[in-house]
């Protein structure tokens, strides 16, 4: 007999992703799959999504998080966990979940907003501390604000000597054909922090990159970098050989090759937020687009995995210096975006969501060769 989400497990196991602590929610709850045809001629592909009858419970996510926490040890158990993440899926046991694990010492939670899937996701992203978001259901999701009330300034026009048209400068600042502004844009997304634990939103636009937004002070509540600091161990200097990591100096070598980005401050009332603009990652003249599917979540994937290792890493690049708590935190954000966006990037030469995602070893290689 066959024990239900082993297909799953399997799979990851086939992709070398670590596996030991997988624990299947529940058996009456099919994971859903979807089929997807690609086109080469057109570059376009047709999804079939199974259809999902039965819906995660509450419970089941509450005996799960029991679960870890009783199986594991202390330092290990899911509410020591550095981050949570959720796919806006199954939202009751995700709010049932997140509830259980949240607290002063809890993991940082973040999600994926993809679609709407009420009537629970209102209550889960509010205590989400990082949002992701794609730009064209960030616009449908958000209600409308006027753009009068807000003001953005330019404070750090980085890598201009890269712009070598006025298109590329569009681009970069969000005016697209649809006349939607990277003003427009940002005053939508601050919405994300009323009444909530949100520290940053992401949105991503495909092609033309991402935009970030970090609200300069939550007063009463720590930010994004002491909370890390709290839940991640130092890298050890025992002369061991250790775990692999991102090649920051490799990374910051090439990232001017690699990117474009701009630094904004938006004022909006009494209130003021920190805005990054990053370009997509520039790729080799040979690079060649072969599937899109799962760009979205390699860029997540990627974000989450340097936000954790790059934390670790920060203090140790050399020719950065770092005035204060905040500057670290923009610099930590811009970094994440920047393997996010170069794993999405290299995703996107292999066929399906995960054929094309590169190992840490791949990534360092590339960063060390490119151009």
């Amino acid at each position: 007999m066959k024990i239900k989400g082993q297909l799953v497990i399997s799979q990851l196991q086939a992709d070398n992703v670590q596996t030991d602590l997988i624990d299947i929610a529940s058996h009456d709850c099919p994971t859903m799959f979807t089929f997807i045809m690609v086109d080469a001629s057109t570059s376009s592909r047709t999804c079939i999504s199974s259809v999902i009858k039965d819906e995660l419970t509450p419970t089941a996510a509450h005996s799960l998080a029991q679960r870890f926490q009783n199986t594991l040890s202390s330092s290990s158990s899911l509410s020591a966990a550095a981050v949570v993440h959720f796919d806006s899926r199954h939202t009751a046991a995700a709010l049932q979940l997140a509830k259980d694990i949240k607290g002063e010492n809890g993991p940082i939670l973040t999600i994926d907003v993809e679609k709407d899937r009420p009537p629970h996701l209102k209550d889960l992203l509010p205590l989400c501390h990082i949002v992701f978001f794609n730009e064209h259901f960030a616009s449908s999701y958000l209600p409308s604000t006027s753009r009068q009330s807000g003001v953005l300034s330019c404070i750090l026009n980085a890598n201009d000597t890269r712009i070598d048209s006025r298109r590329e400068q569009l681009e970069l600042d969000g005016d697209d054909e649809k006349g939607e502004g990277l003003l427009n844009k940002v005053m939508a997304l601050r919405q994300l922090f009323f009444n909530s634990e949100a520290r940053v939103v992401v949105s991503t636009m495909g092609a033309r990159g991402c935009v970030i937004l970090r609200k300069k002070e939550s007063l009463g509540k720590p930010s994004l970098v002491a909370m890390l600091k709290s839940r991640t161990p130092p890298l050890e200097d025992d002369g061991k050989e250790s775990m692999e990591v991102i090649n920051l100096q490799a990374l910051q070598k090439v990232e001017k090759r690699l990117f474009v980005h701009r630094r904004y401050l938006l004022k909006d009332g009494d209130e003021e937020f920190d805005v990054l603009r990053l370009s997509a990652s520039k790729m080799s003249p040979s690079f060649q687009v072969r599937d899109t599917t799962g760009a979205g979540d390699t860029f997540i994937g990627g974000f989450l995995v340097a936000l954790l290792a790059q934390q670790r890493q920060l203090l140790q690049l050399q020719q950065i210096e770092i005035q204060n708590e905040a500057e670290e935190e923009l610099l930590l954000l811009l970094l994440c975006a920047q393997v996010g966006s170069l794993v999405a990037a290299i995703s996107l030469e292999g066929l399906g969501a995960r054929a094309g995602q590169p190992s840490l070893t791949q990534l360092n290689k590339y960063l060390k060769d490119a151009f």
